[in-house]
């Protein structure tokens, strides 16, 4: 079978931003005066894509 999303794209169209928003992560910081504190991040990622790509490549 024929891997499409691995061929050259020849319309050289280029993406300027794809990605994913709001991604919720629980995390720890570090606190001077408690040691350490948990929290949820709120992450944003994005990429640009060359025109001889196809898809995101996520």
């Amino acid at each position: 079978m024929e891997d499409i999303q691995g061929r050259t794209d020849q319309r050289g169209v280029p993406i300027d931003r794809v990605g994913i928003r709001e991604i919720k992560y629980p995390i720890t910081v570090l606190d001077r005066e408690m040691g350490s504190q948990s929290t949820i991040a709120s992450i944003n990622m994005y990429v640009d894509l060359s025109p001889r790509f196809k898809g995101t490549h996520m």
